[in-house]
């Protein structure tokens, strides 16, 4: 019964994920549109996509791909940034690191600041994290 509930929340929350992307230079050129999996859409708008045009070297205008993806994890104050190669390396520049794997709060908060609807937050939930560190037994949970 647990796992229905579970699954059931998780699908609704899924269904928000962009199920399709553009890159910064389709953004650039007008196509500002991207849809969710739940068919609705959100806007990057043009104000938008120009500010991180003009963070980011052009030459990875064809190769960023928007929204950029970030997770919230487990750990407090952490976030994780998507595993593509590109947007990494846009991030990279933008936040002047060497590293961006794994974002702070205050990163997260700068980023949205600066890139509205460019930057999607996933709130992802790990159960089999939380059975195992509160020493519940996965057969006490079904």
């Amino acid at each position: 019964m647990l796992d229905k509930i579970v699954e059931l929340g998780l699908k609704s929350l899924l269904s928000y994920y962009p199920s399709e992307r553009i890159t910064l230079a389709e953004a650039l050129k007008g196509k500002t549109v991207v849809r969710l999996d739940d068919g609705s859409e959100i806007e990057i708008p043009r104000n938008i996509a120009e500010a991180l045009g003009k963070s980011v070297p052009i030459y990875l205008w064809d190769l960023v791909k928007l929204p950029i993806i970030i997770t919230k994890s487990g750990n407090s104050g952490e976030f994780v940034v998507e595993d593509y190669k590109w947007n990494r390396e846009a991030l990279k520049i933008v936040l002047n690191k060497e590293e961006v794997s794994v974002l702070r709060v205050g990163e997260v908060e700068s980023l949205l600041r600066r890139f509205g609807t460019a930057i999607f937050i996933n709130l992802s939930v790990s159960i089999s994290n939380s059975q195992e560190d509160s020493g519940i037994d996965e057969q006490d949970v079904i």
